[in-house]
């Protein structure tokens, strides 16, 4: 029999540290002030890149503690590494007198800049080592991005949430042309746009298209849900979009935004939800009716809208009700702003229904509700 509270708990790993200082004067200071971390050791100090590899080759290493003055042997020391077959450890930056380095170029090269030596703390630097560790795991694929909105403002406020998150904010379009170009020339895993351009986005994928030209991953944004917006953007093929209440915690927004560009998966989205309604669709009188109904228009003025009889209006509605498998438009309306979940039952997007062809070739005619449908307020 054991007493449970006289076993000697395992001892943790302790964390390797490898120095990268090109003046030893603040190597000595690091040292100094690390000797006070009991599970952290700093293996040695190298003033040059081949020390720096030799170190890392001969330890585990974990952090590579480095100074403004070492900032232009980075790259030398992590391609080495790599020629190796070893791992590239985190770069923290260890500022203290001289203060040589700067922000821009941290960020630039991936390196975490956040332990001074004034506030040089055990709880200081764990704190480091983890922003460090979520900021690498970000930056392994850089994402370009711009924004596609009525002002500037957007762009800088999510550039200045996400860059540390590994993204790279190009230019703000505020006409399609603009934004054509700017797709085309900064070639962007993204495009954050606003409800004001969604036309202008439907055009430019448009034009994307007819090129045959491997588009963005276009993201709309939106203050808040507005049902109208969402059909909209569904009817032109945008599937992803995020709300204003969805940028802090900024990690998970860096997160969720990598998750449109690696994988297609946007099951959960309204977005997605209310293309899947809009599948029933047939052609663009369907659509039109779709986006009516969700107005809260009748079905006499959705006729007058359409140039059609207020009895095709509501054979067309009660076919599209059918195979989705509601009984009243309110519940379909529901489902099309994406307020609500499809229900289980009888729900099938595949009986005998063609794939919408949600943007026309050029060689299309315009059918009567291209005129009337209503556009986006800009």
């Amino acid at each position: 029999m054991a007493v449970l509270d006289t076993i000697t708990p395992p001892p943790s790993r302790l964390m390797g540290v490898v120095g990268a200082f090109v003046d030893l004067r603040i190597g000595g200071l690091a040292i100094e002030i690390m000797s006070d971390l009991t599970d952290v050791r700093l293996y040695d100090i190298g003033s040059s890149p081949e020390e720096v590899i030799e170190l890392c080759a001969q330890h585990p290493t974990d952090v590579i503690l480095v100074s403004g003055d070492f900032f232009p042997h980075v790259e030398t020391v992590r391609s080495n590494l790599a020629k190796r077959g070893l791992p590239s450890p985190l770069w923290i930056a260890f500022i203290g007198p001289p203060r040589v380095y700067s922000h821009e170029k941290a960020n630039a090269l991936d390196i975490h800049v956040g332990v001074h030596v004034d506030d040089f703390t055990h709880e200081r630097w764990h704190t480091a080592v983890s922003a460090a560790d979520r900021y690498s795991r970000c930056n392994k694929k850089p994402l370009r991005v711009v924004t596609a909105t009525s002002t500037d403002l957007p762009r800088k406020t999510l550039a200045s949430l996400l860059g540390p998150c590994g993204f790279r904010f190009g230019s703000n379009f505020q006409t399609h042309r603009d934004l054509l170009t700017g797709v085309l020339t900064q070639q962007p895993d993204l495009v954050l746009f606003g409800h004001s351009m969604i036309t202008e986005v439907g055009e430019v994928r448009q034009a994307l298209r007819s090129c045959n030209i491997i588009e963005p991953r276009w993201v709309l944004m939106l203050a808040h849900v507005d049902p109208l917006t969402l059909i909209t953007a569904a009817t032109i093929g945008v599937k992803h979009m995020f709300t204003s209440d969805q940028l802090e915690p900024v990690e998970g927004l860096a997160t969720l935004l990598r998750s449109f560009v690696e994988s297609d998966s946007c099951a959960e989205s309204p977005l997605s939800r209310v293309d899947a309604m809009l599948s029933v669709a047939r052609d663009d009188d369907d659509r039109a009716i779709l986006r009516l109904l969700t107005t809260g228009a009748k079905n006499d003025v959705i006729a007058a809208r359409i140039f059609a009889s207020e009895q095709t209006v509501k054979n067309r509605l009660s076919r599209m009700m059918k195979v989705v498998g509601v009984s009243n438009r309110t519940e379909f309306a529901l489902l099309l702003t994406g307020t609500k979940m499809p229900p289980p039952r009888h729900f099938s997007l595949t009986d005998d229904i063609p794939a919408p062809r949600l943007l026309p070739s050029p060689s299309d005619t315009a059918s009567p509700s291209d005129t009337v449908l209503p556009s986006p307020g800009r």
